[in-house]
């Protein structure tokens, strides 16, 4: 069952690729005011955020430290990883591949990385 609901959202995110792809370079682009963030921006917010939620997860797992909720700094970070000037190729690249690496989606959880 659960090799099912993992395929399932493999074929979820082959699915999302070409639709990602189809959006036009100016809406990615585009603020609806100063100070707000491009959907680029967003988009990269979502990739921090996922890369944030694996490292709590993994260190909650492993039960190797103490963890404690904390934020993240959002604004910096798409100012620091240059979300608006990313090729969106990369971008979408990165949100979508970050749930498959979540614990419990990964089809090769245990096995050694070499």
């Amino acid at each position: 069952m659960q090799q099912q609901i993992i395929n399932k959202i493999n074929e979820g995110i082959e699915l999302l690729k070409p639709q990602v792809h189809s959006i036009p370079e100016a809406h990615w682009l585009y603020r609806r005011a100063a100070g707000k963030w491009s959907k680029k921006e967003e988009l990269g917010h979502l990739v921090d955020s996922a890369l944030n939620n694996l490292k709590r997860f993994s260190e909650i797992s492993a039960g190797e430290v103490m963890h404690t909720i904390s934020s993240h700094p959002q604004d910096g970070l798409a100012i620091a990883n240059d979300y608006q000037e990313m090729n969106i190729d990369q971008l979408a690249t990165l949100g979508i591949a970050q749930p498959a690496n979540l614990p419990g989606h990964r089809t090769d959880a245990g096995k050694p990385a070499w």
